[in-house]
């Protein structure tokens, strides 16, 4: 699908700063690299600045129309935000600067399109990790949200939140979700045997895909394990802390819990190209999570024809909608009410994964990109940022 309309408009400088790229930041890394090479081969008439302060190899001959700038600099620097990078914008001649991770820039924010994936930090504050300099980092984040010219969100819930501690965004926010990458669907049963031998899995399973920060629930999931004791589960994600969260270790999760270490196996960091066999092994995938701003394994495991079993938190019922059954996280007796349900009825299961699947057809990186060029083009030609 083409992003371009029959009487185009004047073309436009798009810059986009793409500095968490490669920085083990997995969900913005996603929707960056997913969205920008969407933008790169569905839209010929702009031309694309992509921005960071050090290489991106894929980012390289992407596309003609699309220049990687590196602009060195320590990652997390906000002279890089402030100093370095306008310089270089204000020398491009950049129509638009779109930041796809909520950075900080204090420049003119008339230009600037800036993506708003949750609110997580002010939702769930217990689950965070703060000081007074991260809380003043994040109020300033907001207030510079507050006077972009364009704001993205990935759901109706974040809209929604955004909205609720401030509602003089209303007019300026467009809800754009994220899209489904290739490659995830059910692969050949070969393939599948092979990736379960590999990791040494046994049929049938339960899954959960994602990190092991508190905000993902998982110690509440084992408390509603210990009255599951015919399931097994595989956990499926980096073990390590997630930037700004609290994280628990694998070990430090199952402590309370001894009896479930013969049934709960923590795989640690998974290859993305096993992820679509993992997903089509299991018998069911569970997200417990506390707040989601979009839940992308729920629609991976749609996709890869795995029905569904999550938190009515957050994003999570809009994404799911009709292709999941919903518990309240915060009960384990209703979770593994639910778990049980899911696990022992294939008919549920079957019509599920039916219904899911034709409501996750909505979910493209192409449809992003088309709605994220609408976007750009809602901000008139002049000259370029100052």
């Amino acid at each position: 699908m083409s992003c371009e309309s029959p009487h185009p408009a004047p073309p436009q400088i798009i810059g986009i700063d793409v500095r968490v790229v490669g920085q083990n930041r997995r969900g913005f890394e996603i929707y960056i690299r997913e969205l920008v090479s969407a933008l790169a081969h569905s839209d010929s008439h702009n031309r694309y600045r992509l921005y960071a302060p050090h290489p991106i190899p894929e980012f390289e001959n992407l596309a003609p129309h699309v220049e990687s700038v590196h602009l060195p600099s320590p990652i997390h620097s906000l002279d890089w935000t402030n100093r370095i990078l306008p310089k270089q914008v204000k020398k491009d001649r950049v129509d638009v600067i779109h930041f796809p991770a909520s950075s900080i820039w204090f420049r003119n924010p008339s230009r600037v399109v800036v993506t708003v994936h949750d609110l997580s930090f002010f939702r769930l504050r217990d689950e965070r990790l703060t000081s007074p300099l991260i809380d003043l980092y994040h109020r300033l984040q907001f207030a510079w949200i507050a006077k972009a010219h364009r704001v993205i969100v990935v759901s109706e819930k974040t809209r929604s939140d955004l909205i609720e501690r401030n509602p003089s965004l209303a007019d300026r926010i467009r809800v754009i979700p994220c899209g489904l990458r290739q490659g995830f669907v059910a692969p050949p049963t070969p393939e599948i045997s092979a990736t379960l031998q590999k990791h040494e899995i046994s049929s049938p399973y339960a899954l959960f895909v994602g990190g092991i920060d508190r905000r993902k629930n998982l110690h509440t999931l084992f408390k509603a394990w210990r009255d599951l004791e015919h399931i097994p589960l595989i956990v499926a994600g980096p073990t390590g802390s997630t930037p700004g969260a609290r994280s628990q270790s694998p070990e430090e999760l199952l402590e309370p819990h001894p009896g479930l270490s013969s049934r709960v196996r923590f795989l640690g960091y998974v290859e993305d190209r096993e992820l679509p066999a993992l997903y089509a092994g299991a018998r069911i995938f569970v997200l417990p999570s506390l707040y989601e701003g979009f839940g992308m394994p729920v629609v991976e495991s749609l996709s890869c024809g795995t029905a569904v079993a999550c938190s009515n938190a957050g994003s999570l019922p809009q994404v799911a909608g009709p292709g999941a059954l919903f518990f309240d996280p915060l009960d384990p007796s209703d979770m593994a009410r639910t778990v049980t349900k899911l696990w022992n009825d294939p008919e549920t299961r079957g019509q599920l994964v039916a219904q899911g699947q034709q409501h996750i057809e909505q979910f493209t990186w192409n449809e992003a990109a088309r709605r994220t060029l609408e976007v750009y083009s809602e901000i008139p030609i002049e000259g370029g940022i100052a």
